[in-house]
């Protein structure tokens, strides 16, 4: 008996799921008995077993020291995985045809999973013209009281087992909306309580700090967007087949960047050590990468760092800016380019330490203003969130390890909150 899949790998990818009301149990003729404790039936076992397409060797650290740094490595293997998957699954046109009809879509969200749904919500926007209204989980109490038969709920979660995501489908369930689940572990609650399941192929992901699986989702996320984009005509076929070419490829833009940042950001961390504070700034679709990445300093690093759109600064953070403190800047958007620059010109006049995440075509414009630059390889602004995501882990990590933390055991955490 276990409560997540990977303590049991060694042993066996066979899997019986144990419902809520449910207690589980072998008997002593070694007989496997599930009982409802609310009526007192019996399941049949076997009518649940799944097979788990994961291996024990996924779940180890197979010669990395940390299990962040190994499945920040594993994401080109984990988006591909997932785009492919998901490209021939029939659930996913089933989820288009539901967000295509919704009155109202909620992406519904915890931590990690909140910002991943974040670029959701620009993803639908951008590709499909259909809006969405992101939801922390903790807070759809707010949101499910105006629910109805009409809406739709896209629910993300890594672990499938999120209370608080939990909670907030049973909630919108009540008032009839239908739910469609994106997670990455298979037979977990979220995903039995979903109307449409659809699932990250990420693998096992051990290390606390979501890494592989946040661009796992939001590869997905983009995937769905084309999709409901190609039903409702807002995108044509040549253009949703040139961008699944694009998503295709974003696998070896990732792998690049890994490699061109990992020496830099060993750096920077050096630079960074002793920093208490830093901002994490950008607008439009770069904005939930930036909270994102300001996400993984707080989880593994211990420094409070703060993201908002870039445009905001004057509107009051800019005041705690002196000499020397850090600001990251995320250039993911291209169509924001410009005013990202006058943003950036704005720190460094008071002193910020300014840091750029660039495509390299364009680092040349920036040479002067930046004190730190991170130059990527680039693709259009929406993929940029995949293509740029791994630079901020490894900042988030190494800075990690210069402070003297272990970031795969990060205080007061647990890899899966089943907790209110």
């Amino acid at each position: 008996m276990a409560s997540d899949i990977p303590a049991f790998l060694e042993y066996t990818n066979r899997v019986i799921v144990i419902n809520d009301n449910e207690l589980g149990y072998v008997s002593t003729d070694g007989k496997i008995v599930i009982e409802n404790l609310l009526t007192s039936q019996k399941v049949q076992p076997y009518s649940r077993l799944r097979l788990i397409p994961w291996t024990a060797e996924l779940a180890r650290k197979g010669g990395y020291p940390h299990y962040m740094i190994k499945e920040i490595h594993e994401q080109p293997i984990a988006i591909g995985d997932t785009v492919r998957y998901n490209a021939n699954d029939s659930a996913l046109s089933l989820a288009a045809e539901l967000v295509n009809s919704a009155r109202n879509l909620f992406l519904v969200g915890a931590g990690t999973a909140h910002y991943a749904s974040l670029t959701g919500r620009d993803a639908l926007a951008l590709l499909a013209r259909k809006p969405s209204i992101p939801v922390i989980s903790s807070e759809f109490s707010l949101f499910s009281k105006t629910a109805t038969e009409s809406d739709v709920v896209l629910a993300v979660s890594q672990s499938g087992e999120t209370h608080d995501t939990l909670m907030a489908i049973r909630s919108f369930k009540e008032k009839g909306a239908k739910v469609i689940s994106i997670c990455n572990v298979m037979e977990s609650a979220i995903p039995r309580e979903s109307h449409i399941q659809l699932y990250t192929k990420a693998g096992p992901e051990i290390g606390v700090a979501a890494t592989k699986t946040f661009v796992s989702q939001v590869s997905l996320l983009q995937l769905l967007a084309v999709r409901v984009g190609l039903l409702n005509g807002s995108l044509k076929e040549t253009e949703a087949s040139e961008y699944i070419k694009k998503l295709d490829e974003i696998p070896v833009l990732v792998e690049r960047n890994i490699a061109l940042s990992e020496v830099r950001a060993k750096e920077l961390a050096r630079i960074f050590k002793n920093k208490q504070s830093a901002y994490y700034l950008s607008r439009g679709t770069g904005v939930p990468l930036a909270k994102e990445g300001a996400l993984k300093v707080k989880e593994v690093a211990y420094i409070h760092a703060e993201a908002y759109e870039a445009g905001e600064s004057k509107h009051g953070p800019i005041s705690l800016v002196s000499e020397g403190f850090p600001v990251v800047f995320v250039f993911s958007d291209n169509e924001v380019f410009d005013q990202m620059r006058s943003n950036l010109v704005e720190m460094r006049s008071r002193g910020a330490y300014t840091v750029g995440l660039i495509g390299k075509e364009r680092k040349a414009e920036l040479a002067e203003t930046l004190d730190y630059s991170f130059d990527l390889s680039a693709s259009d602004s929406l993929l940029n969130t995949i293509a740029f995501a791994p630079t901020l882990q490894l900042i988030a990590y190494y800075l990690a390890l210069e402070r003297g933390y272990d970031p795969d055991k990060p205080r007061n955490l647990a890899k899966t909150v089943t907790v209110e």
